[in-house]
């Protein structure tokens, strides 16, 4: 099947939002995937792993969206003034965006999240039901747990290779956890992650699939030996199969 892809932008509380639709090329509403960069990515992410994501999903049928949460990649704002809140709220006017679109079928609407834009998603679960159906790859844990992670005992600003974390983020980050917003949902949920990682433990996969004690069908999965960026042409070819298999299993 062959795919169209257009840049696009939108609007979020005065920021300028960028991104990349993939949609494909077929005149059918279409299921879609909001795709969720992780802490200091951007809507390409590592070995170009999101654009190989979305076009397996266009490819298939299904449209997919990849932006820049406010602050990083190409998008309007400064990584220093970047909340978990602040995504939270960018990511639901992504997926309010999408919907518009005449080719996508608003009732089969998808979420993908990758590390601390796993939690991202997993948080907006709880604020809409829009969403059927949910991916979270090394999806990142609660705020304190991430915090100790990146701050290492610092206090903000903290300048990680150029990205200042700021004191918003770490004030913010400390009132979150992800896991609560999970029980109620009822929708489809997949948690895949690298057996390997040293950045996010293999085990709060474990913790987001037993969270969502409402979800169905659910599923949880381990790559062996990947690392927390999936960083061979091996482990990024499971995880994108595993995903896609997911998506036209629940969408």
């Amino acid at each position: 099947m062959n795919i169209k892809e257009r840049a696009i932008s939108f609007r979020n509380h005065q920021m300028r939002l960028f991104g990349m639709i993939h949609l494909p090329d077929r005149n059918l509403p279409c299921p879609a995937v909001v795709l969720l960069h992780g802490f200091t990515g951007q809507r390409i992410e590592p070995h170009r792993l999101f654009v190989k994501q979305a076009r397996d999903l266009a490819i298939n049928g299904i449209a997919a969206l990849r932006f820049d949460f406010r602050g990083s990649g190409e998008s309007e704002g400064d990584f220093e003034q970047m909340t978990v809140e602040g995504e939270i709220s960018d990511a639901g006017a992504a997926v309010r965006w999408l919907a518009k679109n005449k080719r996508v079928d608003p009732q089969r609407f998808g979420l993908l999240g990758y590390s601390l834009g796993g939690a991202v998603g997993a948080s907006l679960l709880g604020r809409t039901e829009v969403i059927s159906s949910t991916v979270l790859w090394a999806a990142a844990p609660e705020g304190e747990q991430i915090y100790h992670s990146i701050a290492d005992g610092a206090t903000p600003p903290i300048d990680l290779g150029g990205n200042v974390v700021g004191t918003d983020f770490v004030n913010g980050l400390l009132q979150i956890n992800p896991f609560r917003a999970l029980p109620e949902y009822r929708g489809a949920l997949c948690c895949i992650h690298g057996s390997e990682d040293a950045v996010v433990p293999a085990e709060n996969s474990k913790r987001y699939y037993n969270s969502a004690q409402m979800a169905q069908p659910k599923e949880l999965i381990y790559i062996q030996g990947a690392d927390h960026g999936f960083s061979s042409r091996q482990y990024e070819r499971q995880l994108i199969a595993q995903t896609t298999r997911w998506f036209l299993k629940t969408l």
